[in-house]
């Protein structure tokens, strides 16, 4: 994911089936195609820490911009009652 993310580029859903593994190395498939943002890149880091295991290391301004966002939309909900 890394060297995906040094070139621009996203996953936007990384999990299992979206990583061909071979004798030649690992392949991603299904690639979004969105613009490569901190934000972005931090949701495909924090996906591949739920979906697969793989911890995320790295905790820039995306890690927390997305982070923050989803503790405030749970305690609207909760406010709202649909929590």
């Amino acid at each position: 994911m890394e060297k995906l993310h040094a070139l621009n580029m996203l996953s936007g859903d990384p999990h299992r089936g979206n990583f061909i593994v071979s004798k030649d190395g690992v392949r991603i498939i299904d690639l979004s195609g969105k613009s490569c943002t901190a934000e972005r890149k931090a949701r495909d880091r924090l996906a591949m820490e739920r979906h697969l295991g793989i911890a995320n290391e790295i905790k820039d301004y995306g890690y927390y911009s997305v982070i923050y966002r989803t503790k405030l939309r749970k305690f609207i909900k909760k406010l709202k009652g649909k929590a």
